[in-house]
């Protein structure tokens, strides 16, 4: 992603529409994908992401410049969908009976659950939904957005070894979950 100049940082928080735009470009598609796999769904997502720049726009004044624009917005981007999907009944519901419902389908079909790209991601979004949100925060910046382990603990706000050990634990999680799919696929061949 393109780094924002300051003078356009400080001319959006006076105000000035089009700077603001130019942010909103920028990073608009870093924050979606964010939300998305937080969230699990598009329409949760784009929602999320209209709250962001809500956020951004009320708040760009306040911003002090101790850290890039791009790690201050993943925070607020991080911080929304936690927040929204805490108020969402049904993201908790998902997430209890989620694993069940991997394992029925790893089951009941194992050759087309693993056919072509869109399974794959399929079967990837659904694991990281298992994870509890601070786990899957730190893995989806860190191995999907490709930030440094300063840059997520800077985004999240936590200690820097905070973000190693949540990456370990979520890591083993995905690790046995994925096994313990790969077993159940080789007892049914």
């Amino acid at each position: 992603m393109e780094e924002i100049s300051k003078s356009i940082i400080e001319d959006a928080a006076q105000g000035d529409i089009g700077a603001f735009e130019q942010i909103y470009k920028t990073t608009r598609s870093y924050v979606y994908n964010i939300a998305f796999r937080m969230m699990g769904h598009k329409e949760d997502a784009e929602e999320v992401t209209q709250e962001v720049f809500i956020k951004v726009h009320s708040n760009l004044k306040r911003f002090r410049f101790d850290s890039s624009l791009t790690t201050w917005i993943y925070r607020i981007a991080v911080n929304t969908a936690l927040n929204k999907g805490r108020q969402k009944k049904r993201f908790w519901e998902k997430h209890l009976n989620l694993e069940d419902h991997i394992r029925e389908a790893s089951i009941s079909n194992p050759s087309e659950n693993m056919q072509g790209k869109e399974d794959s991601e399929e079967q990837i979004r659904q694991m990281l939904e298992t994870l509890s949100p601070k786990l899957k925060a730190c893995v989806i910046l860190k191995d999907i957005e490709g930030l440094r382990y300063q840059e997520i603990a800077d985004t999240l706000n936590i200690n820097i070894n905070t973000v190693r050990t949540r990456l370990k634990r979520a890591r083993e999680i995905l690790i046995k979950m994925a096994s313990s799919r790969k077993t159940a696929r080789h007892e049914l061949s």
